[in-house]
């Protein structure tokens, strides 16, 4: 046997397996450069904010994984994220929020996960605010999209991604960063 034949038999009965053929599963469908948030209800951006960098999706045989990618995402954030495309003839969302305060005396807004079909069936899904790596991990299974849920290879149309900081504001107006990102399609090629 040749020497690179018998180096790979033997890690195999070692029980590893070569990464070589592991395929990368990750694709970045959206992307945001840095700085570009809009302030609303205040005066001067603040020194720390959340400012959206980019979504990755991962597919699984169960589901999809949604990485949205903030900056200063911190266990004191108070805000929503929005993920809407189109995929197999539906517009989808994917949601996450941690309770929007408008002011002191008015709270509204989300807590949680969501997926669905906008304009129709909405699940709950749960995952995780990462705040080590300024992550929001949203795990969605198939059934939250119904017949519309992407698969590997599939393009995602009209993607778009909305997000609100909103800061406790003793006065009348909210302070709230808001930032947008959009693409017109993304293909899960791979992922």
């Amino acid at each position: 046997m040749r020497p690179a034949v018998l180096v790979t038999f033997a890690a195999l009965l070692a029980g590893a397996v070569p990464t070589a053929a592991a395929p990368t599963k990750v694709c970045t469908v959206l992307s945001d450069p840095a700085g570009d948030v809009v302030l609303t209800g205040g005066v001067g951006t603040p020194d720390t904010h959340i400012d959206l960098r980019a979504v990755l999706v991962q597919t699984s045989r169960s589901g999809l994984t949604f990485r949205i990618r903030d900056t200063a995402l911190t266990d004191g954030r108070l805000g929503e994220w929005l993920l809407t495309f189109n995929a197999r003839g539906a517009r989808l969302f994917v949601g996450a929020g941690r309770e929007i305060w408008v002011n002191a005396d008015d709270y509204h807004g989300t807590f949680g996960f969501t997926a669905g079909i906008q304009g129709g069936r909405t699940k709950q899904v749960t995952d995780t605010f990462d705040y080590g790596a300024s992550v929001i991990r949203v795990e969605v299974p198939y059934t939250a999209f119904g017949a519309s849920a992407p698969r590997r290879g599939d393009t995602l149309h009209a993607v778009a991604l909305d997000s609100r900081e909103t800061f406790v504001n003793g006065g009348p107006a909210p302070i709230s960063v808001a930032d947008h990102a959009s693409a017109r399609s993304s293909r899960l090629t791979g992922c």
